[in-house]
């Protein structure tokens, strides 16, 4: 079963679940929750019931049900992501004033929250794994990180060798801003991090047209077309897709 998520321009499928396990022969270093996103809109951008198979706008987000977002309430300022295993600072309390990235690296190093004193600030990947696509304004799971402000927060990924990071806007939960990152002294918010930090791809090419990716499982379609597609040509493109003997009937 191919899987498309995301309205693109130039199609390029996923599939996902035994059959990656099969191929990769070991389970994925963490599971990657789903989106967050169960409604399903229409071209326009209205919602809408979910299409059927067969009906314009299959295979959109809301069709398929993966690894639910999941926290634990830890009842000390901390919450645990159940699918990534990391521990996030849970209140917003310290983004009365925004900071920099000098001084958000700094307040991680110094925290001592929940009985730990191994605080970070995250890298960009793990901060949109807590985003939840399901909602906006903010785009997080509310119940277990109350007051999260519809703005930037900082990650540790460096985005060039001038002194600028990537961030993550929880408005939309998107890679923030025009150029998606900033200067290390504009002002962001922190949300501090503890455990071992998640792994990033590692892509392995196999003979099928297809690339496994390691660390999530999910097995990608080698080579993006060229033309350009509407969301619509995109999501029936990657429907129909037969590839590496992958198809619709491999669907669980």
């Amino acid at each position: 079963m191919w899987l498309n998520r995301f309205p693109v321009f130039a199609a390029t499928c996923i599939f996902v679940f035994s059959l990656v396990l099969v191929q990769c022969g070991d389970a994925p270093a963490y599971i990657l929750p789903d989106s967050g996103q169960t409604s399903c809109y229409t071209g326009l951008g209205y919602e809408a019931p979910c299409p059927a198979l067969g009906q314009p706008y299959h295979g959109q987000d809301g069709n398929y049900i993966g690894a639910q977002l999941a926290y634990q309430d830890n009842s000390d300022g901390t919450v645990t992501d159940l699918n990534t295993g990391l521990v996030w600072q849970q209140s917003d309390d310290q983004n009365m004033n925004r900071s920099s990235h000098g001084e958000a690296e700094a307040y991680c190093g110094s925290l001592e929250l929940g009985s730990y004193s191994d605080w970070r600030l995250p890298t960009q990947h793990e901060l949109l794994s807590v985003v939840n696509y399901g909602r906006s304004n903010p785009s997080i799971h509310t119940t277990y990180f109350p007051g999260c402000l519809s703005d930037g927060y900082w990650s540790n990924d460096s985005s060039d060798t001038y002194g600028n990071y990537w961030y993550v806007d929880f408005y939309y939960g998107d890679v923030g801003g025009v150029l998606g990152w900033g200067a290390r002294g504009d002002p962001m918010y922190i949300r501090c991090v503890r455990g071992e930090p998640l792994s990033k791809s590692n892509f392995v090419m196999n003979d099928n047209g297809t690339v496994t990716d390691t660390v999530t499982g999910l097995i990608w379609q080698r080579e993006a077309l060229q033309n350009e597609y509407t969301w619509k040509q995109a999501l029936s493109y990657c429907e129909a897709l037969s590839l590496a003997g992958a198809d619709r009937s491999e669907e669980h």
